[in-house]
C-alpha cells in the first residue's frame, strides 16, 4: 500500500512538473491519462515551488486554463480556410501589434491589437516583469507603459502614441460552436502571421492567475487552431473582420487547440480603465 501511495504521489508531483514546463508530447500524454486525472481532483494544488520551476525555463508562459484536467474537445468542428478570412485579416493586419521587452529569461515577445486611439490590448502575461515594453507595427517601434494591468482575468492595457492601425471593433456576444475565425499576431516573435481557426465550445474555466497561485474564473473559447508562444495577447478575428476573442493559451493536453479568453469581462474592464493615464506596476514574471 505504502509503495502504490509513493508512486501515485511521484506521478502527480511529476504532471505539476512537466504542466509548468511548455507543452511537449510528454505533458499531453500525461494528462490524457485517467489515474492523473483522478489524482488533480482528489489532491490539492502542486506545492508553488514546482510551479516556479516554469519560471526559470519558461518565463512569462501561458497561463494554466483549468485546474484538473482539461475538457475533451468536440470532434465535429471544421477549419475554415484562409482564404475566406483574407478579407478580415487584411483589414485588421495595421492595427495588429508586436509587443516585446526584457523579462526574466530574456527577451520576452507577445502580440496586442489597438482597442482605443493610443491604447493597446494584450494579456498581462506578456508584459509581466517588464518595466519598459516597446509596441512595434508598421510605423515603427514605440515605448509604451502599462496603465491597467490584471493578473487574474490575463488582460492588460498599454498606452502607445504614433500607432498605425485604428481601433478594432470588439465583440461581446458569445460566439456560437463553428464560428470561423482567425488566430492573428507575431507567433514566435516573428513576422506577422495568420493561421484558421474555429471555436468549438465557450465555458467558465477555473483556473490560477498568472503566478500559479489564487483561483479565477475566466470565460473563455476553446478554438480548434495551432498557438504558439507569441500569439499571447492577439486578437482571434471572425469573419467580418470583429475581434471576438483574445488568445491566451495553449492547450497541454491536446494538439491543434488553444484557448481565447471571451469579450464580456475584457470589454467591461476596458471601458472601466481605458482613460487611465498613469503607469501602473507589472509584477514580476508569469508562471
Amino acid at each position: 500500500m505504502l509503495s502504490i501511495i509513493s508512486v501515485l504521489i511521484t506521478a502527480w508531483l511529476l504532471t505539476a512538473v512537466a504542466n509548468s514546463l511548455p507543452p511537449s508530447s510528454f505533458s499531453r500524454a500525461l494528462n490524457h491519462s485517467q489515474i492523473i486525472s483522478s489524482l488533480n481532483h482528489v489532491l490539492p494544488p502542486a506545492p508553488t515551488v514546482i510551479a516556479d520551476l516554469g519560471r526559470i525555463i519558461d518565463p512569462n508562459g501561458f497561463p494554466n486554463v483549468f485546474i484538473g484536467g482539461e475538457p475533451i474537445p468536440r470532434g465535429n468542428i471544421n477549419l475554415p480556410s484562409l482564404g475566406e478570412l483574407s478579407a478580415a485579416v487584411n483589414a485588421d493586419k495595421a492595427s495588429v501589434v508586436r509587443i516585446q521587452g526584457q523579462g526574466c529569461g530574456g527577451i520576452v515577445s507577445g502580440s496586442g491589437f489597438v482597442v482605443a486611439p493610443g491604447l493597446v490590448a494584450t494579456n498581462a502575461h506578456v508584459v509581466a516583469g517588464i518595466t519598459q515594453p516597446v509596441v512595434e507595427d508598421s510605423n515603427g517601434t514605440h515605448y509604451a507603459r502599462v496603465v491597467w494591468f490584471d493578473p487574474n482575468l490575463d488582460f492588460a492595457l498599454l498606452r502607445v502614441n504614433n500607432l498605425a492601425g485604428k481601433p478594432l471593433t470588439l465583440e461581446k456576444a458569445n460566439q456560437p460552436s463553428g464560428t470561423p475565425a482567425a488566430v492573428v499576431g507575431y507567433p514566435g516573435g516573428g513576422p506577422f502571421n495568420a493561421v484558421p481557426a474555429a471555436i468549438m465550445d465557450e465555458f467558465e474555466a477555473s483556473g490560477h492567475n498568472i503566478y500559479g497561485n489564487g483561483l479565477t474564473m475566466r470565460s473563455v473559447y476553446e478554438i480548434k487552431g495551432t498557438v504558439i508562444p507569441g500569439n499571447s495577447g492577439g486578437p482571434l478575428v471572425a469573419e467580418n473582420s470583429d475581434v471576438i476573442g483574445i488568445v491566451f493559451a495553449e492547450s497541454t493536453t491536446y494538439n491543434h487547440v488553444g484557448y481565447a479568453l471571451s469579450m464580456g469581462k475584457v470589454i467591461n474592464e476596458l471601458n472601466h480603465e481605458k482613460n487611465n493615464q498613469r503607469p501602473v506596476s507589472t509584477g514580476t514574471c508569469a508562471e
